[in-house]
């Protein structure tokens, strides 16, 4: 999968098994300083690191604090060797794989931090919980390997480093306090309890939306419009103080009064808010505000006949409840036909950002003596202005290096291919931000039929070049064993051996003399997949949720290209497709699954 975080922003980084954050020695500021972990201090920036990403799929963890950088203590490829700080030596013509780091995603928004020169895995040695150097150490077994796996949160001035959720876990927990809504809640106002619970927690009130608008910030900022998240914010804030007072008081009257509040105070601008587009600018907090009013306007409906005490007659209650009902009917039709309008703009917003291009001419070229030459150019390339990926290729003839004759045809199916996969891409990133609202329907009382946990499906690819070749395509039951087949004679992936639950083992392309195998284990999956392109696949790089890694071909060289899918929604690769020759392979693209509850 792929790890996404803005390269300015300082975030936490937290063991799992001590839940204490890291940062350098007794926060001393001099080169070769050892990182440790540590008790936890509120808005301390020696605890606050920044991830550069190098282009390779590597990050460079840097700190702010002192200006320095991490690195494995004097290159070293043996366990036991420090994590510390020092200058920055991999940059600018410097070589130095020691402050390379691959963040490998285990599942859950935890990670193996695998320093690149090793091959090994950053830890806590001996599973410590007190004030202890980091070191780098040999993979665990995969039961016992908290020790060996961290978590990367946002850093905020409001609390102590280590108390900040990710976004994965806030968004498990508005899925779990939706499904709760949704079942059968004996206690009076447990289903507003439980969401005011998640997305205003005690004695961390921001935290829920920073990471929530973090998580979206990133990714669609350009898209935003912050006086409407301001005002947005601020109704927000006025239903919760009215939904707390819902909850506090036994008065009867009061309590209606105080839900009705509640209600009016979160949706007074919901025209305005959800009109046309509009809904795209708030997109950050869309689906909570959403939840909050499904779940206030659900409660209305389940408490109307205790609320309303007044009312005694049987057809009258019952004429209130449809009403109330007819309200929470119509919210949840007007605010999902929003969430469906604005998942559609930022579709539309991110694929814009694509674009192809070329340029060419004739020249004429004064030989001398009364000669001429005519020399005819052409360079055609796509860009992606989401992120700078850039791929361009060109021709001059006649000329003794001409080129790519074929830059037309090639530069037009890349820019086919990059639409394709940012298609796959960005729509998973758009399920994370937008889960919670499509458990909506269900607020219902009347709908039967209860959420389930659907498996979808995300075709990443394809990458290489030109389809060519022999077709493959993926198999079923979900991969079990990997082969990356590479020759040493040729600077490409030379084949792929791949098994899925039938057992039975494909190849395509040929073995070569070099093979990269991986047999997955029960409850492992490959989570990320990378790699190099050009004419075909150069390079590949496979990760597992176990913390294995696999690599073949030539790394280094083309263009990279990143094939996972969001971590935030925990996709397993379970197959495979695409063309080869005899010994290339022509073009990949990957078959990942992952659950939503719909």
């Amino acid at each position: 999968m792929t790890f996404i975080v803005p390269g300015d922003r300082s975030f936490a980084i937290i063991p799992k098994h001590s839940n204490l954050p890291l940062a350098p020695v007794h926060h001393q500021r001099h080169p070769g300083n050892a990182i440790q972990q540590q008790e936890p201090y509120k808005n301390n920036p020696a605890q606050q690191f920044q991830l550069q990403k190098n282009g390779r799929g590597e990050y460079h963890v840097y700190l702010p604090f002192d200006n320095l950088h991490w690195a494995i203590a004097g290159v070293s490829p043996n366990v036991g060797a420090d994590l510390i700080q020092w200058h920055m030596q991999d940059r600018d013509g410097q070589n130095s794989p020691n402050q390379r780091f691959r963040f490998m995603h285990a599942g859950n928004g935890y990670y193996y931090l695998r320093p690149v020169h090793s091959g090994r895995v950053l830890e806590v040695p001996n599973a410590t919980r007190g004030q202890d150097t980091i070191k780098q150490g040999t993979l665990a077994p995969a039961n016992n390997r908290d020790f060996q796996l961290f978590r990367v949160v946002p850093s905020s001035p409001d609390y102590v480093a280590n108390e900040a959720h990710t976004f994965h876990q806030y968004s498990d927990l508005v899925r779990d306090a939706v499904l709760g809504v949704i079942g059968a809640i004996p206690k009076v106002g447990g289903a507003v309890k439980g969401v005011l619970g998640v997305l205003w927690p005690d004695g961390h009130d921001k935290d829920f939306w920073n990471q929530t608008t973090l998580y979206v910030e990133q990714r669609v900022k350009e898209l935003l419009k912050e006086e409407k998240l301001k005002n947005l914010r601020s109704d927000l804030q006025g239903a919760r103080t009215n939904a707390d007072e819902y909850l506090d008081t036994y008065d009867l009257e009061n309590q209606r009064t105080k839900l009705i509040a509640a209600i009016s105070a979160a949706t007074q601008r919901e025209d305005n808010f959800l009109r046309e587009q509009e809904g795209v600018e708030i997109l950050s907090l869309l689906a909570a505000w959403g939840t909050l009013v499904m779940t206030l306007r659900a409660d209305m409906v389940k408490e109307f006949v205790r609320l309303h005490p007044a009312v005694t007659d049987p057809q009258e209650q019952e004429k209130g409840k449809a009403s109330e009902l007819k309200h929470l009917r119509a919210a949840i039709k007007r605010y999902g036909e929003a969430v469906q309008r604005s998942r559609e703009a930022a579709m539309a917003w991110r694929l814009s950002k694509i674009r192809h291009d070329f340029k060419g001419d004739r020249e004429y070229v004064d030989l001398g003596n009364g000669r001429m030459s005519i020399v005819d150019w052409r360079k055609d390339w796509v860009t992606d202005s989401y992120d700078g990926w850039r791929m361009e290729r060109g021709y001059r003839r006649p000329n003794s290096n001409p080129g790519d004759p074929d830059c037309e045809a090639n530069i037009a199916h890349a820019f086919r291919a990059r639409k394709a996969q940012v298609q796959a891409q960005f729509g998973a990133e758009l399920d994370a931000m937008l889960a919670a609202a499509y458990l909506w329907p269900y607020f219902d009382p009347t709908k039967t039929e209860k959420p389930s946990a659907q498996k979808i499906t995300a075709e990443v690819g394809p990458f290489g070049g030109r389809p060519g070749g022999t077709t493959f395509g993926a198999g079923t039951g979900g991969l079990k064993k990997i082969v990356i087949c590479s020759d040493a004679g040729q600077a490409h992936v030379c084949g792929l051996q791949l098994t899925y639950a039938d057992g039975v083992e494909h190849t395509y392309g040929k073995k070569g003399n070099q093979q990269a195998a991986l047999t997955l284990a029960d409850g492992e999956y490959v989570a990320n997949a990378r790699g190099y392109e050009w004419d075909r696949v150069h390079g590949l790089m496979l990760e597992t949720n176990h913390g294995h890694l696999i690599e073949g071909g030539q790394l280094g060289h083309h263009s990279f290209f990143e094939a996972g899918l969001d971590d935030a929604v925990n996709a397993q690769l379970v197959g495979i497709s695409g063309t080869h020759t005899a010994d290339a392979l022509n073009t990949l693209t990957f078959h990942w699954q992952y659950t939503l509850q719909k």
